[in-house]
């Protein structure tokens, strides 16, 4: 699993947890951008550490049929809303 480092912009920050399983930087942020990644080129444990987290994350959270699930529900919220 790959270390994130991304912007703070939109629901990205609702994905992804600051210093637990990713990185946030503002946007435009060249210097918090070069912290993030001086930390992450520095600390084999914390790049491990980040993107196991990361990937439980997405494996528990972002699966095939919890996407699907949440699909038809939002289906089925339509659907009840035109009757």
């Amino acid at each position: 699993a790959k270390p994130v480092i991304a912007s703070d912009i939109g629901v990205i920050s609702s994905v992804i947890d600051n210093h637990c399983d990713g990185l946030l930087v503002a946007p435009g942020d060249i210097f918090g951008l070069e912290k993030g990644l001086s930390l992450l080129l520095n600390d084999s444990e914390l790049r491990k550490g980040l993107g196991e987290r990361a990937r439980h994350k997405v494996v528990s959270f972002f699966n095939q049929q919890t996407m699907i699930d949440k699909t038809v529900d939002i289906l089925e919220k339509c659907a009840c809303g035109r009757e």
